[in-house]
């Protein structure tokens, strides 16, 4: 009887190890696949690799150290990530979709500290969402192609954002609320619209926009903010609003019909 009690008891504990510890691997190709993938815990892995059109994988992970992997490759394919936790995703590439003519939604929310978000984009049409609350969260965001809008919202401590676009008719917005924020957003190509907003301290942002018909709005509140704007060729307009103390701005427009403004007040 104490034998079979201490083997029960074993097998509790591996158990509950083994859900402390999950794994999760999923392949599929074809149309219409869907994958759904929930881990709670810690130290949760989690890899999603779909080839065909018409996809969809969502991950939703609460714990800590998970680490989500989405890589799809096709047309019309959606992607959702939720993490909530602490330590999540020390190497996070939610989705890495591949050329073709793309019109995925791919969004990604984390809540907690030290999070990383990566998303690699090639194709047309697409749309990216990125949020994070919490602490040294990091989110790059790459996009080549046309028609792409990206939104990246970090709220928290220690927060980077880049987001590095090229392409045709392309928007990306960048907010960031707390300590220590810094923003880079570039632009390569025809009638891009950049939005960076940066409020508290010791924020930084620099934004670039190459081509033609660009749009480029810095609004930046707190102390010893820093916001560099370069607008190179036709047709570019900047705005740039610093409210605080310390804040320098620097902009630098080549081509024709630019336009420039900024306040600051302290």
């Amino acid at each position: 009887m104490k034998t079979i009690l201490a083997i029960l008891i074993i097998l509790i504990i591996c158990g509950t190890a083994a859900a402390q510890n999950n794994i999760n691997n999923t392949l599929q190709s074809g149309a219409y696949n869907r994958a759904h993938i929930n881990q709670y815990g810690f130290l949760n892995a989690g890899n999603t690799i779909q080839d065909g059109t018409m996809n969809i994988v969502r991950i939703n992970q609460i714990g800590e150290e998970n680490i989500s992997n989405a890589s799809q490759n096709g047309n019309k394919n959606y992607s959702y990530s939720i993490t909530i936790g602490n330590q999540n995703g020390y190497e996070v590439n939610p989705v890495l979709q591949f050329p073709g003519f793309n019109h995925q939604e791919l969004t990604l929310l984390q809540s907690g500290s030290n999070n990383e978000s990566f998303l690699e984009i090639y194709g047309n049409e697409n749309n990216t969402a990125q949020h994070q609350i919490g602490d040294w969260n990091n989110s790059i965001i790459g996009i080549t192609g046309i028609k792409n809008s990206t939104i990246e919202w970090l709220n928290g401590d220690y927060n980077f954002s880049d987001v590095t676009i090229k392409g045709n008719n392309n928007i990306a917005n960048n907010k960031q609320s707390g300590n220590n924020n810094s923003s880079f957003i570039e632009q390569f190509d025809n009638e891009n619209t950049a939005y960076v907003s940066e409020n508290y301290d010791f924020n930084s942002s620099l934004l670039k926009q190459h081509g033609i018909a660009n749009n480029g709005f810095v609004f930046q509140d707190g102390i010893s903010n820093v916001s560099y704007l370069r607008q190179y060729n036709d047709g570019n307009y900047s705005f740039v609003n610093q409210f605080g103390l310390s804040n320098q701005s620097d902009i630098r427009q080549d081509g024709r019909n630019n336009n420039s403004v900024v306040n600051q007040e302290n």
